[in-house]
């Protein structure tokens, strides 16, 4: 159990309250549902740019990416690769579309191609998978924190919860956005902060990492061959290339996000900007990872504690400790590479620091769940109860929906 601080709570607190003193401010200019689902159109692109990396880089990235790297390779790192292409193509096409519809929801265009049903059927797809990504990054933060803080899951998803409610409902899309700059600068220092400490407890630095990442073949983008039934480069690249298109061509998320430019061309500068900060943030990551590698390569008795977790985990409570300790034996890395980077920071992080890292990963969750929290009140107003109760709603009340 990790006792935190003072000083190390007090700026989590500090974190906490400016993300609703965001809200509380732009909650003066929602007087209705046009700013709070759109801010009138007035958003530099810049921050729109900002505003989408900071969605992308969810807690899932931050912790889930270092440890594929720890456990493999980078081969991951080819789906950040494909970004540049898929933005190409939304940049040019779905951008000045959407923009032209005029429609704040991206669903709506489906009703005039094939009717309805597509419609209704894509909303509720959107809204359960958006149900089920927040439940799992909360859960996933919640877990690590648990281990970094001391707090109980619960609090911590309660707190963060509730943080996240009052400046999303208070301040609408420009709060959302606007909280995702700072959460987006926040929780990439964070990450570079990680990386200073992991280098420095690394006997040789960098130049050990890279003897140890050349000589373990850490650092390979996978296999260059034609078969698509591994996890190759090419068919990583193919798979990254339609998620992204889909990101930026199809989501909610990003679609709505288009809408608040101040014009078509800020709109599309925005996919590239996120573009251009994402792929070397998501390199930043795997590096952390080939880090952590070669750090418990150099000292492997430091790792066993996560070994012996993970295997008392899968043997139940049953399991003896001679039966632990030979499956803990026999690991690899890819076994139990997602326990390394939150294990480091619960063992090697100084006091002072820790509640830094604390906000970076609260902002890399919250930065996430925020902006899937107003996509999903606006789809639902505006395809659901607008649609199928009550198509002649009033402004007024759309913005109570919206709000509830």
């Amino acid at each position: 159990m990790h006792n935190l601080p003072f000083i190390d709570l007090a700026v989590i607190a500090c974190y906490m309250l400016a993300m609703i003193g965001v809200g509380m401010y732009f909650s003066r200019k929602n007087k209705n549902s046009e700013q709070f689902t759109k801010a009138s159109g007035e958003i530099p692109g810049w921050a729109i740019g900002l505003s989408i990396y900071a969605t992308f880089l969810s807690s899932n990235t931050f912790l889930g990416v270092p440890g594929k790297a720890f456990g493999s390779n980078w081969n991951a790192f080819v789906f950040s690769i494909s970004m540049p292409l898929a933005a190409w193509i939304a940049s040019k096409y779905f951008v000045p579309f959407y923009r032209n519809t005029g429609e704040i929801s991206a669903y709506t265009h489906l009703e005039k191609r094939f009717g309805p049903w597509a419609r209704t059927y894509t909303v509720i797809c959107f809204l359960l998978t958006q149900f089920a990504r927040m439940g799992s990054i909360f859960f996933g933060i919640a877990l690590s924190l648990q281990a970094l803080t001391g707090f109980s899951m619960q609090s911590i998803m309660i707190v963060m919860g509730i943080c996240i409610i009052i400046y999303t409902v208070l301040g609408g899309i420009e709060a959302v956005i606007w909280t995702e700059v700072a959460q987006g600068i926040i929780k990439t220092l964070g990450a570079l902060l990680i990386l200073f400490l992991v280098v420095k407890e690394i006997p040789g630095g960098f130049a050990t990492i890279i003897d140890v990442a050349k000589a373990d073949h850490k650092t390979s983008l996978g296999s260059l061959s034609p078969n698509f039934t591994e996890s190759t480069f090419w068919v990583v690249l193919f798979y990254g290339f339609f998620i992204n298109l889909n990101n930026f061509g199809m989501d909610q998320n990003y679609i709505q996000r288009y809408h608040t430019a101040q014009t078509s061309k800020q709109a599309s500068k925005s996919i590239w900007l996120c573009v251009w900060i994402y792929v070397p943030a998501s390199l930043l990551f795997f590096v952390i990872g080939t880090a952590l590698y070669a750090f418990y390569q150099s000292q492997p008795g430091l790792i066993d504690p996560v070994k012996l977790q993970v295997a008392a985990e899968h043997l139940g409570a049953s399991a003896s400790q001679e039966q632990i300790h030979q499956l803990a034996a026999s690991f690899k890395p890819s076994d139990y590479g997602d326990k390394v980077l939150p294990f480091f920071m619960v063992n090697n992080i100084p006091t002072g620091l820790v509640g830094l890292i604390v906000s970076a990963l609260l902002s890399a969750a919250m930065s996430t769940i925020s902006s899937n929290m107003n996509a999903s009140a606006t789809v639902f107003t505006v395809d659901i109860y607008q649609k199928y109760f009550k198509p002649d709603i009033t402004d007024k009340r759309k913005l109570y929906l919206l709000h509830v």
